[in-house]
């Protein structure tokens, strides 16, 4: 099946996750919220706010299971410095202080820069085996021209 027929035959329809009021209402509470500022240079931004957001969660949907257990897969358009990669590496550490066994894989990154695609090569490759390394591609344009069974999978 092409990606395209499966992708025709799929439908989403809105469905609140949450209650909106109460999502309203903590958004509210943490927006005024001062980060410290040694948690940039001591390294601890990150986790603690991947941390808080799992604690928010929880207590937005108690009867909700916090993050699915298994591998899923992503990929960056526009991708700048790549800074989500990090973000993505203290989710899963945050979810994996709670007991839970989720692992996220960057699959690819789309940057039109030629110096931002070698910075992002060298985030997201660093201690990676061959294997597993990410594709950092030029343009968003350019994915189609590539396997699909490898960029979605």
């Amino acid at each position: 099946m092409s990606v395209q027929a499966a992708l025709k035959r799929r439908r989403l329809l809105p469905q609140p996750s949450v209650d909106e009021a109460a999502a309203r209402r903590a958004a509210i509470a943490t927006s005024g919220r001062q980060v410290p500022a040694w948690w940039f240079p001591d390294g601890s931004l990150l986790p603690r706010l991947a941390a808080a957001h799992c604690e928010a969660f929880k207590k937005l949907a108690p009867d909700r299971e916090l993050a699915p257990q298994g591998t899923r897969t992503w990929g960056s358009l526009c991708s700048g410095s790549d800074g989500v990669h990090y973000v993505w590496q203290a989710m899963q550490a945050a979810y994996a202080d709670r007991g839970i066994n989720v692992c996220f894989k960057q699959r690819f990154a789309c940057e039109l820069n030629a110096q931002k695609r070698q910075w992002i090569a060298g985030v997201v490759n660093r201690d990676v085996a061959p294997a597993e390394r990410v594709c950092v591609f030029t343009a968003v344009e350019s994915l189609a021209a590539q396997d699909r069974a490898y960029l979605i999978g």
